[in-house]
């Protein structure tokens, strides 16, 4: 079968006139049951709503799922980058089919987890498809947020919150990407992943220049969920006010199926928030000193040239938060950390063990965890943690008689 998509857990292929989207591993059975249960609903749905539903779940011959489903033409993703920005009649247009089906979708109990504009499709005639709907496979296969970041709400950022809030988040993020060809948040040639991660968490979007829909969007990726609007059916009628009665309602053009970039293959192990959060960690590493072993040579690399620094959502504060970092306890394979902040803080673990680079784990607003060690092995640990505007490190503490400095 021809591959026509591939994201970091999926592999979608073209079998006759159907799309097979195929998952990595077997499902247990409750999984299985869920799965059926949310599709089920769905169906009830699609009559109603522009919603593309699977037509059923298949177990391919090594026991992996398949989800077989209608092939369209292509996505709002590909008709950009293929036909630039769309027009404030069009983006209303898709902003109303996607905003109607996320909110029938939510009324019926269900969450879409991951909108963008991968995911609102269109078929030969230009009519709009919102795919992907449901939370289920999305538990089962955690996908690294990395990709698609410019597009994930900060509260699925910070610990994978997926709801209704996050939806219109990514409603947002969509209809700002179609009327301006561009996600939310421009990442640098250069950057780090990690610095890209603290932009998502703590900088506003750029404003976008369209009178009445550049207020919506605004509210539509404010940052905390309480600011945006109460729901997508205040975002459907909000749209259907925007929308002149007297412009015609033409389907968008669809020029032809366009081929689908591969996506680099990703690392499909661990959970959501630890492959993210590795990822932020990086990003306070570069606002603080690397922690070294005393015996190890070798200094902090100079940030890149170029690199444009993160502008704080909040004032500076007079001064630095304050962080403690306990002993840590040699539990023999792991070692157990705990640490303690009277402010609310991202927290990241830095490990450093002898003769082999140091390590960064995200532990989000956690204040302990249990790292992994190889037994006989000299370590040294510090915790970072930031705030978005500051970044305050404590002072390294060592295992196994290691000497450390910072």
């Amino acid at each position: 079968m021809e591959t026509i998509g591939e994201g970091p857990v999926a592999v979608v292929y073209a079998d006759g006139g159907s799309a097979l989207k195929t998952f990595p591993a077997p499902l247990d059975r409750q999984t299985r049951a869920d799965l059926d249960g949310e599709l089920a609903t769905l169906r009830t749905l699609r009559d109603a709503r522009p919603i593309l539903v699977p037509d059923g779940v298949e177990v391919l011959p090594d026991g992996r799922p398949a989800l077989r489903m209608e092939r369209c033409a292509q996505s709002l993703a590909q008709l950009v980058e293929r036909n630039g920005p769309l027009s404030a009649e069009d983006t209303v247009t898709i902003g109303l089919t996607l905003s109607a089906a996320l909110a029938t979708a939510h009324q019926a109990g269900i969450v879409h987890g991951g909108v963008h504009p991968g995911n609102l499709l269109f078929r030969e005639t230009g009519e709009p498809l919102v795919t992907d709907f449901g939370v289920v496979l999305r538990a089962a296969f955690p996908r690294p947020v990395l990709p698609g970041l410019e597009f994930t709400a900060p509260e699925t950022v910070r610990d994978g919150t997926a709801d209704e809030a996050a939806d219109l988040y990514g409603l947002g993020a969509v209809l700002r990407f179609a009327l301006t060809g561009a996600a939310p948040f421009r990442f640098q040639a250069g950057e780090q992943d990690g610095e890209r991660v603290l932009k998502v968490l703590h900088q506003d979007p750029e404003p976008v220049d369209d009178e009445q829909l550049g207020a919506l969007i605004g509210r539509l990726l404010a940052k905390d969920p309480a600011g945006r609007p109460d729901n997508a059916a205040a975002v459907t009628e909000e749209l259907s006010w925007l929308r002149e009665p007297e412009l015609p309602r033409t389907p968008i053009k669809v020029i032809g199926p366009t081929p689908v970039k591969r996506a680099a293959p990703a690392d499909r192990q661990g959970k959501l928030g630890l492959i993210l959060g590795i990822a932020a960690a990086l990003a306070l590493l570069a606002a603080a000193p690397i922690l070294l072993l005393s015996q190890r040579s070798g200094s902090t690399p100079p940030a890149e040239a170029g690199s444009a620094p993160i502008a704080p959502l909040v004032p500076t504060p007079s001064k630095p938060p304050q962080l403690m970092l306990e002993e840590p306890v040699d539990l023999g394979d792991k070692v157990k950390l705990t640490w303690s902040s009277p402010e609310v803080l991202d927290f990241a673990v830095v490990v450093a063990p002898a003769d082999q680079p140091n390590k960064t784990i995200y532990a989000e607003r956690k204040h302990s965890f249990e790292v992994p060690v190889s037994p006989g092995v000299p370590y040294c640990f510090a915790i970072q943690g930031t705030n978005g505007a500051q970044t305050v490190e404590t002072p390294p503490r060592p295992i196994r008689g290691a000497t450390c400095k910072p």
